[in-house]
């Protein structure tokens, strides 16, 4: 795998996939940390620019590209197999959503409940049945809530640590690397002339100074080691470089927990032993000029009973 490490300039544009239409909500909502589609994206565009290859040429086909970032209208050849978080030096991944917590969020240190497999002679035993093949249990006194949406620490994730130092081994949510900017725009039509009286507000994400974006991808794409990439929307861009592998948690191989959004059409539901709520990611297809279709994606941090994609480290 090759891995980078990417800084924006100035602040960042990730949209959701909710329409933006008059006589809707008119505040666009933002996405962080940037889906691995927009990353793909990224980095064609990047390879396209340092080759000095047109949109018009690329259309029409490369001989040399096509092994590299794949043909134009086709899915990109490579995979971007991670997608991690650097603040003050350290490396942070989504939180397994299988951790679970007693803990309340001001408390300074959180005790993870981790659920184990009910053994067949258990769930006999208690009357447990359904469809799910594997059903989980954790010991608990007060009521749990899942620790996934947030992000720990690698060494925490591989160490499995019974108990998180909030502000240290786990951030809550993306407030730790991220603050929101309020922008307000004026609607185009397809000639780019303004739409009287349709406004908009979005939301711009500005990186904290001591964080940056960390991405791995699996093979080689002709990327340069360093230089300039746009990155969402508004042709917002920073400074990326190749940096060293980043060490991954490697467990006893029981359980993965997927690093980027996985879509659930890939993925039986009986490999799924913990996940958050669904997310739903479209976007805009150049090739076609219309809007890809709507795709259901299990969260980073879902937990599989089995590496289902490339993402999935095991822990």
């Amino acid at each position: 795998m090759k891995w980078y490490q990417y800084t924006p300039s100035d602040t960042l544009f990730l949209r959701g996939a909710e329409p933006l239409t008059a006589g809707m909500d008119f505040e666009v909502p933002s996405v962080f940390p940037p889906a691995v589609s927009v990353i793909s994206g990224a980095i064609r565009t990047a390879v396209l620019s340092q080759r000095d290859v047109t949109l018009a040429t690329y259309k029409q086909g490369v001989a040399e590209l096509e092994s590299l970032i794949g043909l134009y209208g086709d899915e990109a050849p490579f995979t971007v197999s991670a997608v991690f978080i650097e603040k003050g030096g350290r490396i942070y991944a989504p939180v397994p959503c299988s951790w679970m917590t007693e803990s309340q969020e001001s408390c300074t240190g959180i005790n993870v409940v981790q659920p184990l497999e009910l053994p067949a002679a258990a769930r006999n035993h208690m009357g447990i049945c359904g469809s799910a093949e594997h059903v989980y249990w954790g010991k608990h006194h007060n009521n749990l809530r899942s620790l996934g949406g947030n992000w720990i620490t690698l060494e925490a994730l591989a160490a499995q640590k019974k108990k998180l130092t909030t502000d240290t081994d786990i951030l809550i949510g993306n407030s730790s690397f991220v603050s929101q900017e309020e922008r307000t725009g004026i609607a185009l039509d397809q000639h780019r002339r303004v739409k009287e009286s349709q406004l908009y507000t979005a939301r711009h994400l500005r990186l904290n100074d001591d964080c940056s974006i960390i991405w791995a991808i699996d093979r080689d794409t002709g990327l340069a080691k360093e230089g300039i990439l746009s990155l969402g929307g508004e042709q917002r861009f920073g400074y990326y470089r190749e940096r060293e592998p980043v060490a991954l948690p490697a467990g006893n191989g029981t359980q993965f927990m997927a690093t980027t959004p996985t879509p659930v059409r890939d993925v039986p539901e009986a490999d799924v032993i913990a996940s958050g709520k669904l997310q739903y990611r479209g976007g805009w297809d150049l090739s076609r000029q219309f809007h890809k279709d709507m795709i259901a994606f299990y969260p980073a941090g879902t937990v599989f009973g089995r590496k289902v994609t490339s993402s999935c480290i095991s822990f």
